[in-house]
Order: C-alpha cells, then structure tokens, then sequence
C-alpha cells in the first residue's frame, strides 16, 4: 500500500493491531402455505439475534441486535402472466456503545411475467419491484480501531442508521423453441436513500476509514447477453454491461460510468468439451474508495471415459487490481494484486458414482449467520501474502 498525507513524508513502519472476536447467533423461520385462488398464499416469520464481543488494544465491544421478519406473499397465474406480491414488517433493534437505535419498517416486493403465445412464442417480459430496509451490520457499527498507517485508521460507527433502497428490474427475453438460442436486454434501476459507504475524514492529526450515512445514492445498470448456437457442437455467449453511478458523500460528488464486456466459447462433441471465459475489469465505488477488479480469463479442457471425467483449467487473475482514493485531505493507493495466483493451472479427476436410492428433501434449507457478524471488515481482515 502506497499512501500519502501533506503532512506525512514516506519511511518505513511497522504496526500492529490486534483484535480478537467471538461471534454468536440465533435463527429461527417459520413458514405456513396453503393453496388460495388457484394459486397459493404463504405466510412466514423470521427471527435473528447476533451478538459480537470484541477485544481491541484492551477496549472491549459488544454490540447485538434482534431482528424479527413478518411476511406474507402469494402466487398466481392467469393465463400467460403471472403475478408474484410479497409484503412485510421489519422490526430491528441494534445497539452499540450504549447507543440503540429501534426501527419498525415495511417491505413490499413484487414480481410479475409474460410468456407470448402463438407467434409470440418464446417471448417474455419480467418485471421486479423491490422498496426495502437495510440495517448497518454489526462490524460497521463496532467503534474498534485498526491502524492501516501510523496516522491512517479505519473505525466503525454506532451512529449509523437504517437506509432504504428502492430498486426495479425489467427484462426483455426472447428463448427460441426450436433451439437453445436466446437474448435478454435487462434494465435495472435503483435509489437508496442515506445509504452506508465509506467515507474519509480528518480528525485531529489521523485520517478515518469510516462509514457513513451518506445521502442519496442513484444507480442504473444496463445487460444485454444472450447464447448463439452456430453449430450444434458450438456455443457463444457474449454479454455486455453498462453501469452509471450518482453519489454524494461529505467529500466529494461522484458521478462514474463504466462498460464491461466478457463471456464464454463452448465446443462440446461426445466425450470432449472445450471451454474459454473472458472478463473485463470490474470497477465499483463505496463512497470515497474505488476499487478496480482485474481482467479475468480462463481456459478449460474436459474428457469423459465412462464414469471418470478427466481435464486440465488455467485461470488467469490479478493484474491491476486496486484501491485508490484522490482527496486533497489524502491520495491513497493500495494495490491488490496477488502475484502468486495471476497465473493458475490445476488438473481434475472427477469419479461419479451413486449408492442405494435417492430422496428429495423439498423445502430443507441450510440456515446460516451473516458473514457480516464476524467482527472483520473489508479493512482488518487478513489477507494471503502478495
């Protein structure tokens, strides 16, 4: 990492910041369905307690939250369109440093389609309509403090509050019925309102990494993909993406657009497949931080000889990737690049096989806590040697 304050020449340093975590949670759903209308109608409940004590240069955190989920929604179909509704009430409660913070907020989901008939075969228009809450997680409001530079520190903060997003989705697909051929244009639009993002500040002689409830933050993202089938055996499947980014933070106005192109060559005969990805750079704002993913390809070849299937990948990752922030309180630059896995080249040896017989279990989900209650941020987590 290469940073650079005015009041801060470059040396050599050494830092440590230590902070130890013990993450708990408890989850529990509740689900009923029941058949309405020639469609069904269900109702849910969902309840999550997470808790987080962390130690840092001997100051101690616990922040927890409670978070109960009501919510019905049901599924109908009238001839070619299908309508999809959901409604529901988040109650949350958080509290961190002594603060809390208590919330009772709607959310209102709604998906609809259209499959074409007759000479419309194949055709379809799908609609998504989403306004929803989300809460700060429990890393983000933790207050403990990690030390990036001597003078550069990265803290959480109790202070934040719930922000909505409201966001639709309308997609334009045409799926032939003669063939696997297809193309989709997708338009996707959102705004939230006080969202979180990462903000730089100055207090005092030190520089934060803070997030903040930052104002409005307007996105609309543009895909077109599709698959063509020249030949049986061959497959082309490109996709084009354009992204157009409005934000405001303390420091800065943002107003960013990008393309990203990228896709897959398949050749598939009776026992071979040959297969080469592409991606462009990826590059994404959090309030004052840019970040910028790398270019992405991978070639892969696959044999199968009964049940064995046998073949070699090479990826390629990691050239250019990086941070970087260009306020006049500070010009920050961190390089991401893993130099060990730019180039990757493995062989795979895949025996398939089945025992006695098989059951469905419909409807038997894994329940998990969010990565976000660990206590580690995108700023004190360690990372594999560059």
């Amino acid at each position: 990492m290469l940073s650079e304050n005015t009041g801060n020449n470059d040396y050599d340093y050494y830092l440590h910041s230590r902070v130890d975590n013990d993450s708990y949670s408890f989850i529990t759903n509740a689900v009923y369905a029941s058949p309405l209308w020639g469609g069904s109608l269900s109702v849910g409940s969902r309840y999550e307690y997470k808790q987080l004590n962390q130690t840092s240069f001997n100051n101690k955190y616990k922040p927890y939250s409670h978070n109960e989920f009501l919510n019905t929604g049901g599924s109908w179909t009238w001839n070619t369109i299908s309508f999809v509704p959901a409604v529901g009430l988040n109650i949350f409660k958080q509290t961190s440093s002594g603060i809390s913070q208590t919330s009772v907020l709607p959310y209102i989901r709604l998906y609809s389609d259209w499959w074409g008939k007759g000479k419309m075969k194949g055709t379809t228009v799908q609609l998504t309509l989403t306004m929803r809450n989300i809460s700060p997680s429990l890393n983000e409001i933790t207050e403990s403090e990690t030390y990036l530079d001597p003078w550069l520190i990265s803290a959480g903060n109790p202070k934040l509050k719930d922000y909505w997003i409201t966001s639709g989705k309308l997609s334009f697909a045409y799926f032939s019925p003669n063939n696997k051929n297809q193309i989709v244009f997708m338009v996707q639009p959102s705004y939230a309102n006080n969202k979180i993002a990462t903000t730089i500040l100055k207090e005092g002689d030190n520089i934060y990494f803070r997030p903040q409830n930052i104002g409005g933050d307007f996105e609309w993202r543009f895909d077109l993909y599709g698959s063509w089938y020249p030949f049986k055996w061959l497959e082309l499947s490109p996709y084009v993406e354009y992204y157009i980014s409005r934000l405001e933070t303390p420091s800065q106005n943002i107003n960013f657009d990008y393309w990203r192109i990228g896709g897959n060559i398949t050749a598939s005969f009776e026992n071979l497949s040959l297969i080469f990805n592409v991606n462009s750079p990826t590059k994404v704002y959090d309030g004052d931080l840019l970040s910028r993913g790398s270019l992405q390809y991978a070639g892969t070849i696959q044999y199968k000889i009964g049940n064995w299937s046998v073949g070699a990948k090479y990826n390629y990752s990691g050239h250019n990737n990086y941070t970087v922030s260009n306020l006049p309180i500070l010009r920050y630059n961190e390089n991401k690049d893993w130099k060990p896995l730019q180039h990757m080249a493995r062989l795979t040896a895949t025996y398939t096989f089945s025992v006695g017989k098989s059951r469905r279990h419909d409807g038997k989900i894994l329940i998990e806590s969010s990565k976000d209650n660990t206590g580690l941020g995108k700023f004190n987590t360690p990372q594999i040697s560059k």
